[in-house]
């Protein structure tokens, strides 16, 4: 069974055992002594184990797909859906519409003034001003990204090419 399968499985019986034990401690063994405002901080408290452990489990599976096991040929054409099984040609492609996409998007949302809005509701100073260096930031990151995958591409094309020419 592939990794993900079993991750997608400890991760519903985890949130189920998370759900299960935070019911059990507030309606339970606490029926009736608590505050809402202490129902409210112990549910907030499993939310926040609920969600580490999510983490947990997704990680600690990634890193076992990555760890174990042989490699897998990189597909260059055709569907995939794993960018990680991509060829470095089609994951800068990938990365280049779709990162794009995203971040356009994101920078519309900033000029349109309701992400600046979001910022100014959760009780930053000078939201606007931190949601234009948001997406600056942002842009930024993805502008480096996209430069390393160009360029790693090219470094693998090149060393396959010289390793296909000096074999005889």
């Amino acid at each position: 069974m592939s990794w993900w399968k079993v991750a997608l499985i400890v991760s519903v019986v985890w949130f189920v055992l998370i759900l299960g034990a935070a019911y059990v401690h507030v309606e339970v063994l606490h029926s009736g002594q608590l505050t809402e405002e202490q129902e409210e901080v112990l549910a907030g408290r499993y939310g926040v184990l609920a969600g580490a452990g999510m983490v947990l489990i997704w990680g600690a599976g990634f890193l076992v797909s990555i760890l174990s096991g042989p490699p897998r040929p990189k597909i260059d054409q055709g569907f995939c859906l794993s960018w990680w099984h991509l060829s470095p040609r089609r994951q800068f492609l990938r990365e280049f519409w779709a990162g794009g996409l995203c971040i356009s998007l994101f920078v519309a949302w900033q000029a349109s003034g309701n992400f600046s809005s979001r910022l100014g509701e959760m009780g930053f100073r000078d939201p606007v001003s931190l949601g234009w260096k948001m997406a600056g930031a942002a842009v930024a990151t993805w502008v480096l990204w996209v430069a390393f995958l160009y360029w790693r591409w090219k470094r693998i094309e090149a060393r396959e090419s010289s390793a296909a020419g000096s074999s005889p």
